[in-house]
């Protein structure tokens, strides 16, 4: 366990360092408009996905326990 959560924090540290860093060496190599135009894009899909995969869980319950019901009905 100490292992795990040893590496954990490396590649937490290492990712601090990286990320910023490969982001602002990208960013004046795109420029700030079409790199934020990038994120925005990405942030409506991760969004629209979100939402989706919710009510697909939403929609799946409910048909499960209409289902369930039926049986338990059908059964008695």
């Amino acid at each position: 366990m100490t292992v795990i959560t040893g590496v954990f924090s490396a590649v937490l540290a290492i990712g601090g360092f990286i990320g910023p860093s490969l982001g602002g060496a990208l960013l004046d190599y795109v420029g700030y408009r079409k790199g934020t135009t990038v994120l925005l894009g990405l942030e409506i899909a991760i969004s629209f996905l979100s939402i989706v995969h919710f009510l697909w869980n939403i929609l799946c319950r409910r048909r499960d326990r209409s289902d369930d019901l039926v049986f338990i009905v059908a059964a008695d």
